[in-house]
């Protein structure tokens, strides 16, 4: 499952849990330009990829992809992930040949909230712990 959301102001909060399919990253691709569309400004992105399966060469290409486009819509994106599992080794490399430094990938949620935290307002900022804290 793949969920994708702006709820309060800037932030952009998106989960990746289980298997990914091909079909699943398309529409949250799809999913992800109108909400850029609709907001029409830059935004924080909150991606929690901790509780996400290993992916195929397939499915890292298309990450691959999303993370080396240079969008205009992006103040900062952070990506989650649960230390020691293989997704942990492919969302790094993933990010890293991304070559964005407007991305990047947090192991702790006190680490990748010192990073964001700064560019979010009082009511993004508490919307983020809360999106967060939902799958601890």
């Amino acid at each position: 499952m793949i969920t994708c959301e702006r709820k309060v102001g800037q932030l952009v909060e998106a989960r990746f849990e289980g298997a990914m399919t091909s079909p699943m990253v398309k529409e949250f691709s799809s999913n992800l330009a109108q909400v850029i569309i609709k907001a029409g400004m830059r935004l924080v992105f909150v991606v929690d990829f901790r509780t996400c399966d290993p992916f195929d060469d397939t499915i890292e290409a298309m990450f691959l992809g999303q993370v080396r486009s240079d969008n205009w819509a992006i103040e900062r994106s952070s990506f989650l992930l649960r230390p020691g599992t293989a997704v942990h080794a492919q969302m790094e490399r993933v990010i890293g040949l991304g070559k964005n430094p407007a991305r990047r990938a947090f192991s702790s949620v006190d680490d990748l909230m010192a990073w964001v935290g700064p560019v979010l307002k009082p009511d993004e900022l508490k919307r983020a712990v809360e999106f967060l804290a939902q799958r601890e």
